[in-house]
């Protein structure tokens, strides 16, 4: 199957079902957990990745502290005419609620999500979720960290940092390694077989 990547602004996710799972990244514009300026999602089935998707987000005030931008390269004027979350929230819903949701050092990528659907007063969707770190040390325990470029460099995937749609497409590779490594295919069973638990929201 051709990989796909599809834009926020004419938003179609790949066909979905109970075998499916997204990898997700956010950046941020600031240190508030509700500024996230960026997503990236990357699409999975079972050992496949069937499509990625990526937007730019402008965060509340438009406001960016340097640090930040000098991380991820995005600043007020990039975002200036793009979506804000509460705009973009409506298409991104089915990708967080009729899929396992992953992501690396997922503490940080849900609580961006918590906290930006908390400024907006949105309910929160019934998401399971389940941190790539976790799996990682579980598989390969001998790495000097598990940051997501030390694992990726383990794994010989060449990738641009801090961009959040390349940095939700080395999540998705990490959990596909685990999965081809043990043989299995579904990330809950994948799970109970690390003693990796799965977290909810």
């Amino acid at each position: 199957m051709n990989l796909i990547t599809y834009h926020m602004q004419r938003m179609k996710l790949p066909s979905l079902c109970n075998e499916s799972w997204v990898a997700i990244d956010f950046e941020t514009a600031t240190r508030e957990r509700n500024s996230a300026c960026a997503i990236g999602l990357a699409f999975g089935r079972k050992t496949e990745l069937i499509g990625k998707a990526s937007a730019l987000i402008k965060p509340p005030g438009n406001r960016f502290e340097e640090n930040h931008t000098n991380l991820h390269g995005i600043d007020a004027s990039t975002v200036e005419r793009e979506r804000t979350f509460p705009e973009l929230w409506p298409e991104l819903i089915p990708a967080f609620s009729e899929v396992v949701v992953l992501a690396h050092n997922a503490s940080f990528d849900i609580s961006v999500l918590q906290h930006s659907l908390d400024a907006h007063g949105f309910t929160y969707p019934s998401i399971q979720y389940y941190c790539t770190v976790t799996f990682a040390r579980k598989m390969w325990p001998s790495l000097r960290n598990h940051k997501l470029n030390t694992v990726a460099e383990h794994l010989g995937i060449d990738f641009k940092h801090h961009d959040a749609e390349e940095d939700a497409s080395v999540c998705a590779g990490v959990v596909i390694e685990c999965m081809k490594t043990t043989g299995l295919e579904d990330i809950r069973l994948l799970g109970k077989a690390l003693g990796v638990q799965a977290r909810y929201i």
